[in-house]
């Protein structure tokens, strides 16, 4: 389900976590912060063009 050249979802630990476990942030090999995704599709249309009622 995930494009290929993407990450998977990745939440930022809290520093209260890292700290004591001696770990870092990033991991090695991601890229944070992650860029967005921004969509290329054309949505189709939702109807056809009706006449305003008054």
């Amino acid at each position: 389900m995930i494009p290929d050249g993407n990450q998977p979802p990745l939440y930022e630990p809290p520093a209260e976590f890292l700290k004591p476990t001696g770990q870092n942030w990033p991991p090695k090999d991601v890229t944070w912060p992650v860029p967005p995704i921004v969509s290329t599709e054309q949505l189709g249309t939702t109807g056809p063009n009706l006449a305003p009622v008054t």
